[in-house]
């Protein structure tokens, strides 16, 4: 999945496949409302990106590219991995592309905890450097929230609650996770809602400029 968003930003901005790139928070490592460390991932190539390769990279769709993505993976550095809050991540002038996917902002409770992300982005980019961000639309958010929701995986049956808090603007979902009625696991999420004119607000006071804005990862219009 980051893979194609990569592909995305090389299509639309040009983005150099050398390039020094920071992946701001794990995807898989969602807080529960109050909880603050996330994973800051730096210089973190996709399987079948080549450093230095002016060719656009081939999709990793298994099995078929396994292979070729097993022994590009090979030539590439080593990622490196740190652990940081993300308020107070320690980069200055050190990147030229900042990633932020899978709806990873925004999960603080304060505008002012937010700024804070987005000033430290601005810090460790070299200048003329790209933030990528992938981010909740707030208004198609607000036409097709699923209230509830019941899956299974396996053994597992998976019940999810969403709402809209419309007093402070966050978008708020529970998860329960049982086995044969037993509660194995609950998580919450709980993330700002920013329209687009808010977000552009955010974005420059924390000395970024927004150039684009898309509907998806083809990069259609909003």
């Amino acid at each position: 999945h980051l893979f194609h968003l990569r592909k995305c930003a090389a299509h639309v901005f040009g983005l150099d496949y050398s390039a020094d790139l920071l992946k701001l928070a794990a995807e898989t490592l969602r807080p529960a409302p109050g909880h603050n460390n996330r994973l800051v991932e730096g210089k973190e190539p996709a399987p079948c990106d080549i450093p230095g390769s002016s060719d656009p990279p081939v999709p990793c769709d298994p099995p078929d590219a396994a292979s070729d993505a097993t022994a590009a993976a090979k030539r590439m550095p080593a990622a490196s991995l740190v652990r940081a809050d993300m308020r107070h991540f320690p980069f200055e002038n050190a990147f030229d592309v900042v990633f932020n996917f899978f709806t990873s902002f925004g999960y603080f409770r304060s505008d002012e905890e937010n700024l804070q992300v987005v000033r430290g982005v601005a810090r460790a980019l070299r200048a003329g450097g790209r933030f990528f961000i992938d981010y909740v639309n707030h208004a198609h958010v607000e036409r097709h929230l699923v209230p509830e929701s019941t899956r299974c995986e396996g053994a597992y049956d998976i019940h999810e609650r969403r709402w809209i808090d419309t007093t402070t603007q966050r978008v708020n979902k529970t998860t329960l996770v049982t086995k044969q009625e037993e509660r194995i696991a609950k998580t919450e999420e709980s993330v700002q809602l920013y329209t687009p004119d808010a977000f552009r607000r955010l974005l420059a006071e924390g000395g970024l400029s927004a150039e684009q804005l898309f509907g998806d990862y083809s990069g259609a219009s909003l």
